[in-house]
């Protein structure tokens, strides 16, 4: 944490690009160190939040069929995967 806010002290005026992941559920039960800095950050305009959607039935599908090309999954098997995992892409990989 210390060096991410560093870096945002010396390069907020550089085209730099830092892509950061956390799980916000997580971060808020555990008092993660990156909350106090991610506020920070985007009180002064550095940081920006993107959240991520579930997937859709059909975003499911299309994984499905990139993860396991050559593979026909019918539409109960569809249907049991987008029930467990409630379209969380984690839960998608582990599954």
């Amino acid at each position: 944490m210390d060096l991410l806010a560093y870096i945002a002290d010396r390069c907020a005026s550089m085209r730099l690009l830092l892509v950061l992941t956390c799980r916000p559920t997580e971060m808020k039960l555990s008092n993660h160190p990156l909350g106090p800095v991610q506020l920070e950050l985007q009180s002064r305009g550095l940081s920006h939040e993107i959240p991520l959607a579930f997937l859709s039935r059909s975003e499911v599908e299309d994984y499905l069929a990139l993860a396991f090309a050559g593979h026909r999954f019918d539409a109960e098997f569809v249907e049991l995967i987008c029930k467990s995992t409630e379209g969380n892409p984690l839960f998608l990989v582990a599954c």
